[in-house]
């Protein structure tokens, strides 16, 4: 039976695990568990120049029974006495002294486990005969510290392996390649709970107690399970059960996915980008490769793989051959821009593996795709739009523009012939404008192509707005494409939590398909290496676990999804230097993305936060982000009818009431309506001749709204106003 590590980290409350400085010894304790059996090893930190060690760690809880002990390091030197304490003993036999690699294992002893449900402790000792206790080659007692702590063993665990079936017979063979990324669900009732397969196709989650239907499927509908176990039924508590499943590919191709990501952008600083890639698909990609666009600001410095300028700050990274079912991860170092009026804006770099072929689309779908360049040009802001895709748009697409993050913008259709590209004028005024496309009918990743631009043009008071290329999706929702956006800091909360996609407003609406990409930062702050790193992130129900995806991080980890949708991460031996050791690397970060669940009812709240664990200190929680699910309203202004009149509002920012004047007196009835950002009307009021006062019939809570004005022929104007 394959063991299940089970690691627990003890948290301390009295004071920090570091407080002795970097010489002291620390005894650390992890669990090994496998069926009934309990693996205690105690590992050194620390331990240099020994001669001699001691300690006495008891059971407080003995429903263990003891079965045996093993010396990894000193083997034949070591003494070890157990009944409901372990008594451990060393002395170098020629006084030599001992250097210990970090974790060494001093002592593994075997339990088993006698009951259920139970709390085991294990505490060292604080009598002096037999507290912990190490001597130098000097004769001088080595300060030291024993880490007690407790872990709770009510479980079952399900775990095992999803491979390719390489025979066509849905018979497992340890032989046959992994597949990664797929979703193992187990349905007890209407209770689900979800895991993945990791890069090599394993899998192992820790469960109540209960029956449960398996169902193993992939998100990108690549790959068929056989399901030859469909029902797995746990009797006892501490039962593990394996599972192993073969699967069957829909499609005979390579299937590239790739993600580009960085802590922070900070200004006149290194950049460094890690780029993620895989190929889940069931064919090898041949002559694989990674196009970078760099933002201008941005100079690359280096990278571990081979690349070639192209044009503009373009560059292309050169792969080779990925396997099916494999990745790889690279490093590109850049240098950020020292020109200071960069501060508060944003910087962005993109990322597209190719080949790109898509091969799991409906065979309806044309193949357009959409492609937007940016360009600030003389006083006007052009969107150049072309179709790089292998077909013709088979039908006008809606688009609509966003000046910061809500209305008054542009809309109109477009319809391009593959290679074909058209540009959209508009005028460049200090304000952030974002363009948006409608999702191409049958498109398999419902991408919605975005582009965005800031800093072009100047306010009426001067300067420009910035903080606003976030706050909508980037556009990059296909697999093969990954653009990271991050406004220049001169400083940064050291351990904190932030949504790539920020959202709308102080709401931060979203839209309920839109995919979440959170991204964890870490820094040791210290005054030693850290050793170990884990981040706990309790997932909300109102998000979907079988949509999660691990993107990418700045160091080799490991994660875990359990049934009480904690998502863990741990960096083992990360050797984290302190920052004020070795600022530039004392950082580091995770980052995955997950979607809100099916029918997420509108003006839901979804918040998040993680808890940061280094070594076996306190955690660092993390600040609280929150979305609000909403319909993102796109007012567009389909004529130029608010061009010939000179509308005012005032006074905007307003407290309960305001005044319009249209410059111009109307005849006609008009209306004048009040929204919030998700297109609902609060209120609406009707007018005539050339001012309209307002008074609001109830209060509003302190945000951005919208507004419009028209007749029944045609929109008046529209724009927003800000509640006070």
């Amino acid at each position: 039976m394959k063991s299940v590590i089970f690691l627990i980290f003890f948290v301390l409350s009295t004071y920090h695990i570091f407080a002795q400085g970097k010489d002291s010894i620390y005894l650390l304790n992890d669990y090994q568990v496998s069926n009934d059996t309990l693996t205690l090893s105690i590992n050194a930190i620390n331990a240099n120049d020994i001669i001699s060690g001691k300690f006495a760690i008891t059971v407080s809880k003995f429903d263990l029974s003891y079965i045996s002990s093993e010396f990894p390091v000193f083997t034949n030197d070591a003494q070890v006495a157990v009944d409901t304490t372990i008594r451990y003993s060393w002395v170098s036999p020629n006084s030599k002294p001992e250097n210990l690699p970090d974790f060494s294992t001093l002592i593994k002893v075997k339990f088993k486990i006698l009951s259920s449900a139970t709390t085991f402790c294990f505490v060292y000792s604080q009598v002096a005969s037999a507290q912990v206790e190490f001597v130098s080659s000097q004769l001088q007692t080595l300060p030291s510290r024993g880490i007690s702590g407790c872990g709770n063993f009510n479980y079952v665990i399900a775990q095992g392996f999803v491979r390719r079936d390489e025979d066509n017979n849905c018979n497992a063979q340890s032989t046959f390649k992994g597949i990664p990324e797929m979703q193992i669900r187990f349905k007890n009732g209407p209770i689900e709970y979800f895991t993945q397969s990791k890069a090599d196709g394993s899998f192992y989650t820790f469960l109540p107690l209960a029956t449960y239907n398996v169902s193993i499927y992939n998100n990108d509908n690549l790959w068929t399970s056989c399901n030859t176990t469909p029902i797995i039924n746990f009797t006892s508590t501490k039962q593990v059960i394996n599972v192993n499943e073969t699967a069957k590919p829909n499609f005979d191709c390579p299937f590239l996915s790739v993600n580009i990501s960085t802590p922070f952008i900070r200004l006149c600083s290194e950049q460094i980008f890690k780029i993620n890639y895989s190929n889940n698909g069931s064919k090898d990609a041949l002559n694989a490769y990674v196009d970078i666009t760099l933002d201008d600001s941005l100079q690359l410095k280096s990278a571990n793989v081979p690349y070639q300028p192209l044009t503009g700050n373009v560059f292309r990274f050169i792969l080779g051959t990925v396997k099916a079912l494999d990745g790889g991860q690279f490093t590109v170092i850049t240098q950020s821009t020292c020109d200071i009026n960069w501060l508060k804006r944003t910087l962005c770099a993109s990322a597209h593996i190719y080949p790109d072929s898509i091969c799991n689309a409906n065979i309806n779908f044309s193949k357009a795709e959409l492609f937007i360049t940016p360009k600030c040009d003389n006083g006007t802001i052009v969107f150049s739009v072309k179709n790089i895709g292998s077909g013709d748009l088979q039908q006008d697409l809606n688009f609509a523009t966003v000046e910061d993050d809500v209305m008054p913008g542009f809309s109109g259709k477009i319809n391009l012939k593959m290679n074909e590209s058209k540009d959209f004028i508009y005028p460049a005024n200090g304000h952030s404008l974002r363009i948006i496309f409608d999702t191409i009918p049958l498109n398999p990743f419902q991408v919605k192509a975005s582009s965005a631009i800031e800093a072009c043009g100047t306010l009426p008071s001067g300067g420009f707005t910035t903080g606003y290329l976030n706050n909508f999706a980037l556009g990059d929702q296909a697999p093969y494409i990954s653009t990271y956006c991050g406004e220049v800091k001169a400083a940064y909360d050291p351990n904190d939590k932030i949504a790539v996609l920020e959202g709308s407003g102080i709401a931060h609406i979203i839209e309920p398909n839109d995919r979440i990409p959170y991204l964890v930062r870490f820094q040791n702050t210290g005054n030693d290496t850290a050793f170990l790193v884990s981040i706990e992130d309790a997932i909300d129900p109102l998000l979907d676990l079988s949509t999660l995806q691990i993107l990418g991080a700045s160091h080799p980890f490991t994660w875990t999804l359990n049934a009480d949708r904690k998502l863990t991460f741990r960096f083992q031996n990360i050797e984290l230097p302190d920052s004020t050791t070795d600022q530039v690397n004392s950082h580091g970060y995770i980052h995955f993305s997950i979607k809100p669940i099916k029918n997420i009812p509108l003006q839901s709240v979804i918040p998040n936060k993680a808890d940061i664990y280094f070594d076996i200190n306190p955690p660092v929680s993390t600040n609280t982000y929150f979305h609000t699910i909403g319909r993102i309203l796109y007012t567009a202004v389909i004529d130029h009818d608010r061009d010939k009149l000179k509308v005012t509002i005032s006074p905007n920012p307003f407290i309960n009431h305001f005044s319009i004047d249209l410059n111009q007196s109307i005849n006609t009835p008009y209306y004048f309506e009040l929204l919030d950002l998700q297109g609902r009307c609060i209120q609406k009021v009707k007018g005539r001749g050339s001012k309209l006062n307002i008074q609001l019939d109830h209060e509003l809570i302190k945000e951005t709204y919208l507004f419009k004005i028209y007749t029944d022929e045609h929109i008046i104007s529209s724009g927003k106003l800000i509640k006070m």
